[in-house]
């Protein structure tokens, strides 16, 4: 089966055990999230060629900033995405999991309106 997804790769320059470390602890946390509010990891691993990598759901949405932008957003409509992503973040929390990274730009919106955590980092 053929599925589009993003890639997240470990730059070849950064492959320094800490960097080496980290990567690996992402790729295990998203491993044990389920939760519609995170992107789904697909698979991760090392390609043949030594290259470390993460295949993430791809998420057709936007930016959370550039969504409340365009969508002209009342308070209201705001909170109710705020929600949503404190949701998805007290889910990762149960799993004794934090984002690392959390800020605007790893919060995506999808076409229906739904909240999308990326990048735990």
């Amino acid at each position: 089966m053929r599925q589009d997804v993003a890639l997240k790769l470990l730059r070849r320059g950064l492959y320094s055990p800490d960097a080496k470390r980290q990567f690996r602890r992402e790729r295990q946390a998203l491993a044990q999230l389920r939760h519609p509010g995170i992107a789904r990891l697909i698979e991760g691993g090392v390609t043949d060629g030594g290259l470390a990598y993460i295949a993430l759901e791809l998420v057709d949405g936007q930016p959370i900033v550039d969504y409340v932008r365009e969508s002209r957003l009342n308070l209201r409509q705001r909170l109710v995405l705020f929600l949503q992503v404190c949701r998805a973040v007290e889910s990762a929390h149960r799993a004794l999991i934090v984002h690392r990274d959390l800020k605007p730009s790893n919060v995506f919106v999808t076409r229906d309106s739904q909240v999308k955590l990326l990048d735990f980092g």
